[in-house]
């Protein structure tokens, strides 16, 4: 709070007359979900998702992501749209004007902010070690280990991922 205090209350040297909120993109967001467990020592609840960081469930890897473009992205304004962290890279990218200069499968999400119609992944694919999980639309593929069976999960009828639909899809 301070810093958007600060930044509503100060004068853009680069834009007179405008303040620096009025010229400033804020990002809030994570790379992966709360932490979980160490011992017996609970340090964060991530319910009704399933696990937590470093883990492919969607505890361990759906996190929000807040945003405040003033002028551009309305307060209050939310979207369930599937991205990932490597789409801020494209994202920022965009929004300095330069195009990215390493090859990355990410996807800006400019147009979503501004309300228009956004690029969307064929699926996103996640690998901690021998956990894997890949998500297309709402149907989210997950290898909890190198040992274990594939799980499947329909995320738009089961966010926490505890009815394994694998053996009813084969």
């Amino acid at each position: 709070g301070r810093l958007v205090d600060y930044l509503e209350k100060t004068e853009d040297p680069r834009s007179p007359g405008k303040k620096l909120i009025e010229t400033t993109y804020i990002f809030f967001t994570s790379d992966n979900g709360g932490a979980e467990i160490r011992g017996k020592e609970i340090l964060s609840d991530n319910a009704p998702l399933k696990f937590g960081k470093k883990h492919p469930e969607e505890g361990g890897i759906r996190v929000p992501t807040i945003v405040r473009w003033s002028g551009v992205v309305a307060p209050g304004t939310s979207s369930d749209e599937p991205l990932a962290f490597w789409d801020f890279l494209p994202t920022a990218c965009e929004l300095a004007g330069e195009e990215t200069s390493v090859p990355t499968d990410g996807l800006s999400f400019v147009p979503l902010l501004r309300g228009e119609a956004q690029s969307k992944h064929d699926y996103l694919f996640w690998k901690y070690n021998d956990k894997l999980a890949v998500r297309q639309g709402n149907w989210k593929a997950v290898k909890p280990g190198k040992n274990s069976a594939w799980e499947l999960y329909d995320l738009d009828q089961d966010i926490g991922e505890s009815k394994d639909q694998a053996e009813r899809k084969r």
